[in-house]
């Protein structure tokens, strides 16, 4: 029975490798899994850190389970987190907009009246 030794990303191929007791090793291509799998920055974001702080739980993720799925669930963003962003950018340009003007626009972007 192989029994896992070592588990470990190497920066200088840029590959997380298992090394087993029989000797035998399993190298998988970061770069080439990251062009597959993900689509867009937060998905490669994540697939990063899991990368560089959990190496064992990446190559887990790549060898035994869905990928697509797990990126899929954790970068999901809320609608109501999409639509509080952009209330906020509308709000910030006007403050903007008014301060050039040369008037005073009491409203603070890092305070907002959430309904």
């Amino acid at each position: 029975m192989k029994i896992l030794l070592t588990c470990d990303f190497n920066v200088d191929t840029g590959c997380v490798e298992l090394q087993y007791s029989d000797d035998s090793m399993i190298s998988i291509n970061c770069t080439a899994v990251e062009d597959e799998v993900a689509n867009s920055r937060f998905q490669r974001s994540e697939l990063n850190w899991l990368i560089y702080n959990d190496p064992l739980s990446y190559a887990e993720l790549i060898l035994n389970g869905d990928p697509e799925e797990y990126l899929r669930t954790v970068t999901e963003t809320s609608q109501l987190d999409f639509l509080f962003k952009m209330f906020k950018n509308i709000l910030c340009n006007l403050r903007y907009s008014f301060r050039i003007k040369q008037s005073f626009f009491p409203i603070n972007c890092l305070y907002l009246l959430v309904i």
